[in-house]
């Protein structure tokens, strides 16, 4: 994923955030909407990688970090599978790790929770449908 066009992962890192970060010295303030939004992606997806060490201990800031940028994506209208794979991952990740720790900064992330949720509905509706069919 991030040496594709020849940068590592931090050379990534760095022209991701340099799209969107405007504190960065090199920022990009002509970068169109759908630029920032693929980067955001991009950006859910390292960090969504780095959320667990080797030995499955879980980093919630990093899992944090990467829904906030998942959530940014999906507000500006890119829905990617990594959008689809935090919400999951947050879902399923709060049943096994989550017990007793504060996960209300999670909450806030409305625009993460309204696609995925329609998401799930388009799925259940096609399966509805290829349940009648099937029968």
């Amino acid at each position: 994923m991030y040496t594709g066009c020849g940068a590592s992962q931090d050379g990534a890192l760095v022209w991701w955030h340099r799209i969107l970060d405007p504190t960065h010295p090199n920022f990009v303030m002509s970068a169109p909407r759908s630029i920032k939004a693929k980067s955001l992606s991009c950006l859910a997806s390292a960090y969504y990688d780095k959320r667990c060490l080797p030995d499955k201990t879980l980093r919630i800031d990093d899992l944090h970090r990467a829904a906030l940028l998942a959530n940014g994506s999906a507000s500006l209208g890119l829905v990617s599978p990594i959008v689809l794979a935090v919400e999951f991952g947050l879902r399923r990740q709060a049943e096994c790790y989550f017990e007793g720790v504060d996960t209300s900064r999670f909450e806030t992330l409305e625009s993460l929770w309204k696609v995925t949720d329609a998401r799930s509905e388009e799925m259940n509706k096609k399966r509805q449908k290829r349940d009648v069919k099937v029968s």
